[in-house]
């Protein structure tokens, strides 16, 4: 490994050496809904998520509880939960969680060196690494127990090969890309919104035998837990759960991520408790969701375009360590970008990470925009930032060597 790249690896691990000895509890065994369901599953009672306590729905795990199944969550980092929650040994379990994150994250800032190098040139593929070394919220996302750093791993290994082959692609990539696709599906449900993205553009770019075979074989690949889902909840059920409540907490009359109002708790209580609440759940929360943007459309124009600035500046809808350094790189990463874009622009070259923001930019106005969604769309950012580093760094050098001349 080259001594430059070598120092920024080196950089990037002590960076979430720091995040690790100051944001990590080794004794707590809360993982979100992750970790709620994987516990559901090792202890026997399926892929389960909701249980009711005193009438009142409850997302958190139990020995008593009797919860029902869920497709609330993507599934993909509940399966590498599993095997570390059956160790029965918390510190153990987040000690490996948190070796196998960092490790993770040190293989994606290899691979952004060596992508951003092929697509521009080697110091860019630097400054990137540099780049994905030192953001707060990249070195952060080893501690946030969430499939974050395993999602980036995966998008930087699809952007790299969709790059690999311009003009038609063997059928050994054109596999690997329909694989990628299914996994980073089973990991975040909204990414086969790009799937069905990217295969339309390959078909408007006369490859539409290509898309054809990526959007094919990746719904082929999501089958099982479609039938899985059937089998649960008695009816279809493609992919999630959650897409209704994920609508309504960014389209609502009290605030950007509210998890309900008077209205939906009272309709709350009266979903038959089996094991279709999940669905009667999602279709309540997507019914408010569609009437509070047909009654405020002013409301709900105000709203997409806060949205969208609290993905591409900063989120406010979870608090953040360290809120001013949070803002403070959040910045200067939109100012890389947009010279690095502006350096860089080719759609017929880039468009591949060109739909990426985009995709991700349309989830945020439709939805909404946490912190760690911010994280998971700057992997598309990355190169870009790297080459906007470049157009700063090459000033401040015309700018010294006039000063010594």
């Amino acid at each position: 490994m080259r001594s430059p790249l070598r120092t920024t690896i080196i950089l990037g691990l002590l960076l979430r050496v720091v995040c690790i000895l100051l944001f990590t509890d080794i004794h707590s065994d809360y993982y979100w809904e992750y970790g709620e369901i994987a516990k559901n599953v090792v202890a026997g009672k399926g892929f389960a998520l909701h249980s009711i306590e005193g009438n009142i729905p409850v997302r958190r795990y139990s020995e008593a509880s009797h919860p029902l199944p869920t497709a609330y969550m993507s599934p993909g980092y509940v399966w590498v939960l599993i095997p570390l929650i059956a160790l029965h040994n918390v510190e153990l379990a987040n000690i490996l969680l948190i070796l196998l994150q960092t490790l993770v994250s040190l293989i994606t800032m290899i691979l952004i060196f060596h992508f951003a190098s092929r697509i521009f040139t080697p110091r860019i593929g630097l400054f990137s690494a540099l780049a994905a070394a030192l953001l707060p919220d990249f070195a952060y996302a080893v501690v946030s127990f969430s499939p974050t750093v395993l999602y980036h791993l995966g998008v930087i290994s699809l952007f790299t090969l969709l790059y690999n082959e311009k003009e038609k692609f063997s059928a050994r990539n054109l596999f690997s890309v329909a694989l990628l696709c299914t996994v980073l599906t089973y990991f975040r449900f909204e990414f086969i919104l790009y799937v069905i993205i990217l295969a339309c553009f390959l078909a408007l770019d006369r490859r539409v035998k290509e898309g054809g075979i990526v959007l094919a074989v990746t719904i082929l690949l999501l089958i099982p837990w479609s039938v899985r889902n059937y089998e649960s909840f008695g009816e279809v059920v493609p992919l999630g759960t959650g897409a209704g409540l994920n609508l309504f907490r960014g389209n609502n009359a009290e605030e950007i991520g509210s998890w309900g109002n008077a209205s939906t708790n009272e309709a709350l209580l009266k979903i038959p408790r089996d094991r279709r609440f999940e669905i009667v759940l999602d279709s309540l929360f997507r019914k408010e969701a569609l009437n509070f943007v047909r009654r405020n459309p002013v409301a709900e124009a105000k709203n997409v375009t806060l949205k969208t600035c609290q993905l591409w500046f900063f989120s406010s809808l979870r608090p953040t360590p360290y809120n001013a350094l949070y803002i403070l790189t959040s910045v200067f990463a939109s100012l890389f970008f947009v010279l690095g874009v502006v350096k860089t622009w080719s759609w017929q070259t880039h468009k591949y990470l060109y739909l990426y923001l985009i995709y991700s930019t349309f989830l945020a106005m439709v939805f909404f925009a946490l912190p760690r969604h911010q994280t998971m769309m700057r992997i598309g950012m990355i190169p870009f930032i790297g080459a906007g580093i470049e157009v700063v760094w090459e000033y401040i050098r015309h700018k010294s060597r006039s000063y010594t001349a």
